[in-house]
């Protein structure tokens, strides 16, 4: 006999009466016969005092049917409004409740789907709306628009915050005030109207919305419980207490309580709970207090710790219910523990607090079967995303629940203490606080997403399509904002972390459909458009039932292979994790890293206003506009410090998740590096179809990780080598890849490289691989192009920083690195020595043209800050100064790097032909005429006296250092130089002279004054004592004086020269040719360096336009004796 279906064993003398009478909390004296109909008579007397009639509802102040709905139009007929979750389907699509409200206070809570243009609010009979007229756009009629945040009553006005995907809305009208006012999570945002008619006769107020196409929203009359209820204000739902509910539950409840809740229940608690299951199934699933009664009940129970008693009371539920009753009963506490989750976080509770709802949503899937079924409901989706769903605090949220803050810098004014100032002990409790209750949240939802991958692996990938889908369509129509980036971010840390396994394996493999080979064509890829890839670079047909495999070493290898449609192997599953990442979370880790820089940039800040307002009271000033900045950086710094607790806790704060992501980037790098090494023509192709955003996400999560406290999460340097090499050296190999065919991605990878050669500890991590400095130097030589030359110049000046004259010696956390130096002069002696030598031409004459734009462009800024100095043009002054400030720092770089280039291989300019030399002779006299004295320096020196505030950058010493680092670095470099490699008789000179080879070259040019260079001679001596340099004051006296002795020479030989024939003089450069050669199809005669120079920026003959090529030039052997004969003659 089953004993839910016994009608003869006497409860009485198995439960004691005293038992019972706690538990139905009566004195009569109970058997299982009158057990029913005492709980029939208890119900029927709580209904009838829950359930107001129609006229009490309409003293209240409500017309309309009990159950609120929305739908077109104000009818009040329940078949045009069933829906509580809408969608626009045009430019403004408005909905009406079902019923309305003439007096009193209401309230609505609507929950937004999407984060676009939305008008919520309230509205009167009558309007007419529109495709262009929405709720807030008619008299009596009131809106909330948080992506614009205005408010609408016929106009429009500035009102509230913005809102985004996820936030819950609270609508509130207060009849009795005449007022309507809106809250964002909880949080008050102000009366929004005042004064509001309710005294007409017949006029009543509908809720209402209107959403733009593609917008979504979820609308909450009172059926559930508001997730943030407001005192005062009534549902506008039937207000129906569910009495009779609530009896039932509290019966159920204390029933359990006299259990034991690690034993099953016993056969009297399953003969009484059956009977009180029997009601309960009537009276909860046939109204909304399943969602409102039964699930408060055990949140009730779990916030308190009572997690036992909450599955003694559902497993006693599973033993006296109908099978099919308590399945629904679990889909609709499922469903609405779901819903409950994303409004767990509040200000307002704890923060252990939080995963009440999820907890109790894991535990309600222990019952057999609840979780299998959950996956397979129509709700599952929603519920899902829900679950993962979290709400952002808001700043207000974030003051209430961190009322105080800390800071290594003093909170407490100069005048008086601040009111958020807190001690480190009491405000690190509570980051503490705050970044458990997250991280707990976080745990669970790992929990539950393991559960319902072993239950049902299909639902749960049919879900992160419809989400990636639905993120799809909402990028088309350029609404970024729309999805809540919680529910992102937390599909992702999921995600990685049930991958954690894989993601540690030494061999692992990649599907063609988890690299996207077989569909998604309208991806970009690495190559560029599929269908440029099918064209160019055509895959095997077997490829799209391939698998690549990724050995112990690196090995790679494909094995054919046959996918069934339902498989959701862990490549597939990391594909998706890219894509979400991609869509969402790396934006929201950009920000969180903005959020803690911030902190950091308003600390110093701070720290700066306060030691200059020190200053300021020593010499006796008034600080009085600085205690107004004191007090507005002070407020701002204690709004970054709490969102940054928060920014922390949320995606810094678990360091399983920190693993992961670096797990995932080791991963990545450990697939993408072989593919572009493979000798196999089909597994190299395969690098050019992989999707561009992974090779994003791999910089983004990397950039993500170094941005951290600790970066990459590891406790030690070698740590750090092992896991952040494998990454490098891909960065390094394909920044300069042709196969990444989009600029953009490889410029981040430079930048990447860029960034970390700042830090000294990744620096070191370079100097550990010969073969990364090696592959660096090189494609720096051959990546120096107009597009990377600014990235690739700043490296350079990195590396070599502390060598240049007057620059700081190196100290133990600089990033200089001589492994790196002589790696770079290895690289360019290589370059020298190629055949053709087209990197290092390149290198060089792109180095030169980048200088003579760069000083041009700052000399002529310098002329229109004149110009607009004198017309007092502020605006345009501030954007001539910025111009200015730029391509004078660009300048000093690119002298600093012709500075290296001088001090590591000046063989390049000594021994090569005479045009290198000659452009930095010519450099070096322009930009000395420029800035030092004489006509050509005026305009700089009237600069100068202006005293700008604008130009903090322009200084004489900051381009006149570099200037004199490469004139000592060629001076000694000559007099080392063989002089067998020397043109010792091109520019007149003997062997006994060839010490003063460069001074004497240098000096040989028109442009070179003696008055310039003994102002530069004077400047670097006293540089040289004032600052610590490489270079001894010797070496700068003597390179001056050498180069007087040079300007000597060169005044003599002039007076020789004004007798020159005038057949030995270049045409066009008017000077007495050293190698005369004959141009092929003009038959002109020309200087070899002068028409090398030329073919530098122009292939042609200069005279008659025709094709040339440096070696097609003649020697003119005839003319060259006789002009060496002339010079022989001139010099005795």
């Amino acid at each position: 006999m089953c004993i839910r279906d016994s009608c003869t064993v006497d409860l009485v003398l198995m439960l004691g009466p005293e038992s019972l009478c706690d538990i139905f909390q009566t004195s009569d004296d109970l058997s299982l016969c009158t057990l029913r109909a005492h709980l029939t008579r208890e119900l029927s007397m709580k209904s009838q005092t829950s359930e107001p009639s129609d006229q009490q509802q309409r003293q209240l102040g409500r017309v309309g049917p009990c159950v609120a709905a929305l739908g077109e139009g104000f009818e009040t007929a329940d078949d045009r409004h069933t829906s509580l979750q809408v969608r626009g389907d045009r430019a403004m699509h408005t909905m009406c409740a079902n019923c309305c409200v003439t007096r009193g206070r209401w309230a609505f809570e609507v929950e937004l789907l999407t984060g676009g243009a939305q008008q919520i609010g309230w509205t009167v009979h009558g309007c007419r709306f529109s495709e262009t007229s929405g709720v807030g756009d008619f008299p009596d009629s009131f809106a909330y628009d948080g992506k614009r945040c205005m408010k609408w009553n016929v106009g429009s006005n500035g009102y509230g915050q913005p809102w985004h995907g996820g936030d819950v809305i609270s609508c509130l009208l207060d009849l009795d005030a005449g007022e309507v006012s809106f809250l964002r999570n909880g949080t008050p945002m102000g009366t929004a109207f005042s004064a509001i008619r309710s005294d007409a006769a017949g006029l009543a107020y509908f809720p209402a919305l209107t959403l733009g196409k593609g917008e979504a929203a979820a609308v909450n009359f009172g059926a559930k419980p508001f997730r943030y209820a407001v005192e005062g204000f009534q549902p506008i739902h039937d207000c129906t207490r569910h009495g009779a509910a609530e009896h039932l539950v509290d019966c159920l409840i204390r029933l359990a309580d006299l259990q034991d809740p690690q034993q099953h229940p016993s056969d009297d608690t399953v003969l009484c709970g059956s009977v009180i299951c029997d009601f309960m199934e009537s009276c909860l699933l046939g109204s909304a207090a399943a969602e409102t009664v039964f699930v408060q009940a055990l949140i009730a129970r779990a916030e308190v710790g009572e997690l036992a008693q909450v599955r003694a009371i559902m497993k006693l539920v599973s033993a006296c219910m109908d099978p099919s009753g308590a399945r629904r009963l679990w889909q609709r506490t499922l469903s609405a523990l779901a819903a409950r989750c994303p409004a767990a976080v509040s200000a307002h509770s704890k923060p252990l607090l939080w995963s009440c709802p999820l907890l109790l949503l894991i535990t309600v899937l222990e019952q057999n079967g609840a979780a299998a079924e959950w996956a397979a409901s129509p709700t599952f989706a929603q519920d899902f995303q829900a679950v993962f769903t979290t709400t952002a605090l808001t700043q207000g949220e974030l003051e209430t629940m961190i009322p105080t803050v800390w800071s290594q810098i003093d909170l407490n004014r100069a005048d008086e203490p601040a009111a958020d100032a807190s001690d480190e002990a009491s405000f690190s409790r509570t980051c503490a606080e705050v970044a458990d209750g997250v991280t707990k949240i976080q745990d669970l939802q790992f929990t539950l997403f393991t559960l319902l991958l072993q239950v049902n692996r299909s639902a749960v990938h049919k879900c992160f399509g419809q989400y990636l889908e639905s993120n799809r369509q909402q990028e088309l129509q350029s609404q970024l904002t729309l999805t809540s980036p919680t529910l992102a971010c937390n599909l992702f840390m999921a995600l990685l972390r049930s991958l954690q396994p894989w993601l540690l394996q030494d061999e692992f493999q990649f599907s063609a459909r988890s690299l996207c080979l077989d569909r998604e064509p309208e991806l970009q890829r690495l190559g560029g458009t599929v269908s440029h890839l099918q064209k160019e670079h055509p895959m095997s047909a077997d490829m799209s039932r391939s698998l690549v495999q990724v050995g112990l070493g690196g090995e790679l290898s494909r094995v054919l292979c046959e996918h069934h449609p339902s498989d959701w192997e862990p490549a597939d599953m990391y594909a998706v994790a890219l894509q979400i990442y991609s869509g969402v979370v790396a934006r929201e880790y950009k920000q969180a890293s903005q959020q803690l820089q911030s902190k950091l940039s308003l600390t110093s800040q701070l720290r700066e206003l306060r030691n200059t307002m020190a200053k300021q009271l020593e010499l006796g000033g008034s600080t009085e506009d600085a205690l107004k900045l004191e007090v507005k950086t002070l407020r701002l710094l204690c709004i970054s410090i709490r969102a940054s607790v928060w920014t922390k806790a949320c995606y810094f704060g678990n360091p399983v998740h920190l693993h992961n992501v670096l797990n995932s980037c080791t991963r990545l790098t450990s697939l993408l590096t072989p593919l572009g090494q493979s000798a196999d023509p089909n597994l190299h192709a395969v690098l050019s179809y992989v999707p561009e955003f992974w090779l994003e996400c791999l910089v983004d999560m990397f950039h993500a990780l170094r941005c951290l406290e600790k970066p990459f999460a590891v406790t030690s340097t070698s740590q750090l080598g092992f896991k952040v090499k494998p990454m490098v050296h891909f960065f390094v190999g394909h920044f300069n890849c042709t196969e990444i065919v989009n600029p953009e991605m490889r410029d981040k990878m430079l930048q990447t490289l860029s960034v970390l050669l700042q830090y000294s500890e990744y620096v070191r991590i370079f100097e550990s691989d010969p073969a990364i400095c090696h592959t660096l130097m090189q494609e720096l030589l051959s990546s120096f192009n107009s597009r990377f030359w600014i990235p690739i110049t700043s490296i350079l000046l990195r590396i070599f920083q502390g060598t240049g004259f007057c620059q700081e010696l190196c100290d133990k956390n600089d990033t200089s690195s001589a492994v790196l130096q002589r790696h770079f002069q290895t690289a360019l002696t290589e370059a020298s020595r190629d055949t053709d030598s087209s990197t290092l031409n390149e290198f060089l004459n792109l180095v030169f043209n980048n200088l003579n734009w760069t000083v041009t462009e700052f000399l002529v800024a310098l002329k229109e800050i004149e110009t607009a100095a004198k017309s007092r043009l502020s605006t345009d002054l501030r954007e001539l100064q910025r111009k200015c400030n730029i391509t004078f720092e660009l300048a000093t770089f690119l002298f600093r790097v012709i500075e290296v280039l001088t001090h590591t291989n000046p063989e390049l300019f000594l021994q090569s032909d005479d045009v290198a030399l000659s452009r930095i002779c010519e450099m070096i006299l322009h930009v000395v005429n420029q800035v030092t004295v004489g006509k050509h320096s005026v305009l700089f020196e009237a600069i100068v006296q202006l005293k700008l505030k604008g130009l903090d950058k322009l200084s004489r010493s900051g381009i006149l250092d570099p200037v004199v680092g490469t004139t000592i670095n060629l001076h000694y470099a000559s007099q080392v130089c063989s002089s067998t490699h020397l043109a010792l008789d091109s520019i007149n000179m003997t062997t006994e002279s060839a010490g003063h080879f460069f001074a004497t070259k240098l000096a040989s040019f028109d442009s070179f004054t003696f008055d310039n260079f003994e102002y530069l001679s004077n400047f670097a001596c006293c540089r040289a004592i004032q600052r610590k340099t490489h270079y001894k004051e010797s070496q700068v006296a003597e390179t001056f004086a050498c180069l007087r002795e040079a300007a000597v020479r060169r005044h003599l030989a002039q007076r020789q020269e004004e007798e020159m024939p005038e057949e030995f003089m270049d045409p066009i450069s008017c000077a007495l040719m050293e190698n005369p050669v004959t141009l092929p199809s003009s038959g002109k005669v020309v200087d070899h360096s002068t028409i090398a120079r030329h073919l530098l920026s122009d292939s042609t003959d200069p005279f008659s336009r025709a094709k040339l090529l440096i070696e097609d030039v003649i020697p003119h052997d005839e003319l060259r004796t006789r002009i060496e004969k002339w010079k022989r003659e001139q010099s005795k």
